[in-house]
C-alpha cells in the first residue's frame, strides 16, 4: 500500500506491552519517521519531540516503551553493553526497533513494518506475527 506523510495516520496501530516493532528498510525509507508517529499515538501527544536514537542506540519513553535504532551496532554482542537484552527480555516493555536484522533470532516480532521509497511516495506493509515468524515477515 502506498503511505505519504497525510495518510501515515492510517497505518498507526496501539501498541501493548510485549510489542517488539521491526522496522525494515533501507536508509531514508521512513522508518524514523513511522517510529516517531508511533510513538506519539502511544503517547497521546502529537506536539512531542521525538528524536531519533541512532547516536545513543535506544530512547525511552513512559509506560516501558523503548525505540531502538540499531543502524550504528556493528555486533550482537553490543546489545548486551547498551542494556537492551534486559529491556527486550522484560514482557512488559513495549519495543520498536529500527534495523532489527543485527538482532537475529534473538528477538521475536509482533509486527514487522517494510517501507521503501520512491522520491513520492513510500510503500508499507504490516505483517503480524507468531513467535518464530521472522523469517515469513522478512
Amino acid at each position: 500500500m502506498k503511505i505519504t506523510l497525510d495518510t501515515l495516520p492510517d497505518f498507526l496501530f496501539d501498541l501493548v506491552p510485549g510489542d517488539r516493532i521491526f522496522l525494515i528498510g533501507n536508509l531514508g525509507a521512513g522508518k524514523t519517521t513511522f517510529a516517531q508517529a508511533l510513538i506519539r499515538k502511544f503517547l497521546k501527544n502529537p506536539e512531542v519531540s521525538i528524536t531519533s536514537p541512532t547516536y545513543t542506540y535506544y530512547q525511552s519513553y513512559p509506560d516501558n516503551l523503548y525505540h531502538f535504532d540499531l543502524y550504528r551496532v556493528e555486533h550482537a554482542d553490543d546489545i548486551i553493553r547498551i542494556g537492551a537484552e534486559e529491556i527486550f527480555d522484560n514482557p512488559e516493555s513495549i519495543c520498536i526497533i529500527e534495523w532489527p536484522e543485527i538482532l537475529g533470532e534473538s528477538v521475536s516480532p509482533t509486527k514487522v513494518i517494510k517501507l521503501t521509497e520512491n522520491e513520492l511516495w513510500r510503500e508499507i506493509s504490516i505483517t503480524d506475527c507468531q513467535v518464530g515468524d521472522i523469517d515469513n515477515a522478512a
